[in-house]
């Protein structure tokens, strides 16, 4: 909240920056005509008028100063001709250059005279308005009692002039500094005594303003249902003032993202984008955007997220407004970071550390170092980030920042565990920060701090003691309903009592972390940064049941993965697969010869879950996550783009996977891998055994993101019992690879694809260009031709799926350029389909992983999950990126064999042997890459 509410409150004083210009455009012409007669009122006005056009093209200092020169000119030239309106106006102009530019002193010495030459001229209005912008300046040097004497005196004098609405509103902005300095039982009673002002007043936007900024204080005091009441009583008021309308709509945005109803949150931002932008305050509407980026970069809409980022720049650099920048910039560093660009996430806070510093917001500086300083406590090594630390803590520990500084020594303790160093200087830095957290009353940051400590505890032998701290720590963290660090502190103790040999009271602790996530949901994204002990939602879900696992609960295990499959499915807002509803009903009904494997990877070992049609069994291998992962890696290892085969790696694999299951599995049986993990994406169909055969000679392979899914599956199997390739939508075209600057795609590699066709039916996949249908593909172009008789889409472009970006797999489309040169050409698979269901067969043949194959299993899993939730019942895709002569010959076999009558997963298993039967083509680079998710029968 408090972040928010110091862009609001650099906001209100910015407005007199944005209208510099049309101060001087409506004010100058008349200060001449009225003075014309005197020379030098006449001088002075040319004087600030050619200031002012040197000012619209100044860029160095020298151009700056001479600004400066023509208007102090001026204003010696005024005061001698007795002009004092004119002279206190030009101050006030004069303080708004000196503001931009960070002198500070200057800017309150100038509205310091203006005020004094208003009170002169008796215009008590005027110098009220100017101790409102000399108190906003002040607040931006948390100089917040003088800001709030200043306000005082303006409501004295609008008391005066019997002028309750601009006595309320200074009661507002009085309330706005106490809360900056978190004092809200004062800020509570001042937005209450001018909601009655407005009401005495029958000033109906002033009414919605107040009842906006007091539904905002209750949403940061944790009660929802009172902010969402004063907010129905804002709305039904009779608002005039478009940023009034705005302001509620703001908070609106607020209530919807803090009760997890992100949909909500996005659609209120952008209402107040809409209601700004139509007023023509552009400048206000950017700011706006960013608040929207924010929310759509929650619903992991990143790519939105960032054009809106982009736009905001734009208006920055329009208006020269370096807290705008700062405010976009850092919005653009979260969105990147969660997108997982952790460097580039970086690159924009220091860039936005820069603008807030340029903009003469040090407290917005001083938040965008802490974010950097989290980031990169996450992306860097711990001597790197503890760099980057330690210069924080320093701006915090200058600017008397305590809550910034408790949070930098939490995080410096967590730094100190990350590098295997000493526990008892970790220990030392959570004992500061807990002293602080409880002087400032900030119970959030006390418990994180207290449960940090409880890990450094643990780390240095004192276990017990560890435990009965994390203890105090989970319940305090219940008591306040903090559930992003209530699920950490459970995973951890969970992980302390299993060092200790307590594996049943482990398990339970660990079933209370996924329960916590499970029930968290969307709300997992607190807006104040704070310094939790890193950890993956996802490793919650595998711990428990590798634990399970252990206590011989394999049906316990199995649901344990389940349920992380649907998590992190419905983390990335895809549709999904419900898990069963308890460890006793899981019944996937598997065929007679169909078998499922589960793989859960361990620090040493690795646990293999085994499904058949009558027996659930588990087995082990000696292989921890580190060496599977490297093994995973170097099967397919990249080489200009594409993959290059490793034998040796890819027989060490099968030892670790596969042979330890194939006892229990007949030749030809179909393999269901369900794994929720990297292991999705390792090349299953070129394993070999010790013979020397490839798995896909002896079984079909198919890939799911979970048996859940494979359950649902086969119920919409029924609609589609088969998927003739005769009815063949491709979509194909070689487009240039463009996008705006700050896009998480990547550029330069849509150029394998030959022909220009867009839509093609095709009675069989070939490379010829019949049946074209139309010049240009968009989105709504393919689902235009997609009718309820198109059997499979096939789409002859490129395809990418980010791991750090799960639920955003993206295919390149090719907008017509003549009629939008801008057009962006990658569309996400998620905003396909939206209003109908995907047809039975999608095909995916140049997929390529990133930012690796082993890292983009995330993407894979959510864009199967996604697809398979929305219609398709079959899916081939790759998992690396293949050639264009192997692709056709792998999807010409795989259509051929499918219109002869073949189940989906034999067509292309029979496709891929028929490679590996032609030496030219036996290499398992060429034809591995292909993977085949969906119903596994005919």
């Amino acid at each position: 909240m408090k972040e928010q509410k110091n862009s609001t409150r650099i906001h209100t004083y910015w407005p007199l920056a944005a209208a510099a210009f049309l101060l001087i455009a409506c004010c100058m012409q008349p200060w001449r005509n009225a003075r014309a007669q005197e020379s030098g009122a006449a001088q002075a006005g040319a004087l600030v008028e050619a200031g002012a056009a040197i000012l619209n093209m100044a860029e160095s200092d020298r151009e700056f100063n001479m600004v400066l020169d023509n208007w102090e000119q001026a204003l010696e030239l005024y005061h001698a001709a007795g002009e004092q309106a004119q002279e206190a106006s030009l101050l006030e102009l004069m303080a708004d250059f000196h503001a931009r530019r960070g002198h500070v002193a200057s800017a309150a010495q100038a509205l310091k005279q203006a005020a004094a030459l208003w009170h002169g001229l008796k215009e008590f209005h005027n110098q009220a308005m100017v101790f409102e912008n000399l108190a906003a300046l002040y607040r931006t040097q948390d100089m917040n009692d003088q800001a709030r004497a200043l306000y005082q005196d303006a409501i004295t004098i609008y008391t005066a002039l019997k002028d309750n609405s601009g006595r309320g509103r200074m009661m507002l902005l009085i309330s706005e500094t106490y809360r900056e300095q978190w004092m809200w039982r004062e800020a509570l009673t001042q937005a209450r005594d001018a909601l009655d002002v407005f009401r005495k007043a029958g000033d109906p936007d002033g009414q919605a303003q107040a009842l906006a900024e007091l539904a905002d204080m209750y949403l940061a005091a944790g009660d929802s249902e009172e902010a969402g009441r004063l907010l129905a009583e804002a709305r039904a008021l009779p608002v005039q003032e478009p940023w009034v309308s705005a302001q509620v709509f703001h908070t609106a945005g607020d209530l919807a993202a803090a009760s997890g109803n992100i949909g909500n949150a996005v659609k209120q931002y952008g209402a107040e984008v809409a209601v700004l932008q139509e007023s023509g305050d552009l400048q206000a509407a950017a700011y706006a955007q960013v608040a929207l980026s924010v929310a759509l970069a929650r619903s992991a809409r990143n790519e939105q997220a960032l054009a809106w980022n982009a736009s905001s720049l734009d208006v920055a650099q329009m208006f020269d407004d370096s807290v705008l920048e700062g405010s976009a910039l850092e919005a653009a560093g979260r969105t990147l970071f969660a997108a997982g660009r952790g460097s580039r996430a970086l690159q924009a806070m220091e860039q936005s550390v820069a603008a807030f510093n340029r903009g003469a917001a040090p407290d917005r500086a001083l938040n965008a170092a802490l974010l950097a300083a989290l980031f990169a406590a996450q992306t860097e090594t711990p001597k790197d980030a503890a760099q980057r630390s330690l210069q924080a803590l320093s701006l915090a520990r200058e600017q008397n920042n305590e809550r910034a500084e408790a949070v930098l020594l939490t995080l410096n303790g967590n730094l100190v565990l990350l590098a295997g160093a000493d526990p008892a200087r970790a220990l030392e830095f959570y004992d500061r920060a807990t002293d602080l957290c409880r002087k400032i009353k900030d119970q959030t940051c006390e418990t994180i701090a207290l449960g940090n400590k409880g890990l450094a505890l643990a780390r240095s032998g004192a276990k017990q003691d560890a435990a009965q701290l994390m203890q105090q720590a989970i319940t305090r963290a219940q008591s306040i309903n903090d559930a992003d660090t209530l699920w950490r502190l459970h995973a951890q103790l969970a992980g302390i009592l299993g060092a200790q040999g307590n594996a049943a009271q482990g398990a339970q602790h660990m079933e209370l972390a996924a329960q916590t996530l499970e029930s968290a949901g969307a709300s997992l994204d607190p807006s104040d940064p704070q310094a939790r002990y890193p950890a993956e939602p996802m490793a919650v879900f595998t711990n428990l049941a590798r634990t399970l696992a252990a206590m011989d609960d394999a049906p316990g295990a199995l649901f344990a993965a389940e349920r992380g499959s649907a998590f992190m499915a419905s983390r990335a807002g895809i549709p999904h697969a419900l898990p069963p509803s308890s460890a006793h009903n899981m019944d996937f009904a598997l065929a007679d010869n169909e078998a499922a494997v589960v793989y859960l990877a361990g620090p040493e070992a690795l646990d293999i879950l085994l499904l058949t049609r009558g027996a659930l069994q588990r087995f082990s291998a000696p292989l921890g996550r580190d060496a599977l992962m490297a093994l995973a890696r170097d099967v397919f290892q990249d080489q200009d783009g594409y993959p290059v085969y490793s034998d040796l790696a890819a027989r060490q694999l099968h030892q670790a996977l596969i042979e330890p299951v194939t006892p229990f599995l007949s030749d030809g049986d179909t393999l269901i891998v369900a794994s929720p993990d990297f292991l999705l994406t390792a090349p299953f169909a070129a394993l070999p055994d010790v013979e020397g055969n490839h798995l896909i000679q002896n079984h079909a392979v198919v890939i799911m993101p979970s048996l859940s899914v494979l359950r649902d599956v086969r119920r919409a199997h029924a609609d589609f019992p088969s998927t003739p390739a005769r009815a063949t939508l491709a979509v194909q075209q070689q487009p240039a690879c463009t996008g705006r600057a700050l896009s998480l795609m990547p550029r330069g590699e849509c150029t394998i694809l030959n022909g220009s066709a867009a839509l093609t039916y095709r009675p069989v996949f070939a490379t010829d260009t019949q049946y074209v249908l139309g010049d240009y593909t968009t989105m709504q172009g393919v689902e235009t031709h997609v009718t309820p008789q198109t059997g499979a889409l096939h789409f002859e472009t490129n395809c990418f799926v980010d791991g750090r970006a799960p639920g955003h797999a993206s295919v390149v489309l090719f907008a017509d350029r003549e009629k939008n040169p801008a057009a962006d050409t990658f569309t996400e698979l998620r905003d396909m389909f939206t209003s109908a269901p995907w047809p039975p067969l999608v095909a995916l043949p140049h997929c390529a992983p990133m930012p690796d194959q082993v890292r983009a299993a995330p993407g894979y899993a959510a864009m199967l999950q996604d697809l398979l939730s929305r219609g398709a019942v079959r899916v081939v895709a790759t998992i690396a990126r293949p050639r264009q002569t192997a692709a056709e010959q792998v999807m010409l076999g795989f259509y051929t064999r499918l219109n002869a009558g073949d189940a989906p997963a034999q067509a292309l298993r029979a496709a891929q042997i028929q490679m590996i039967n032609d030496p030219q083509m036996a290499d398992p680079a060429l034809w591995a890459p292909f993977i085949y998710s969906g119903v596994p029968s005919k």
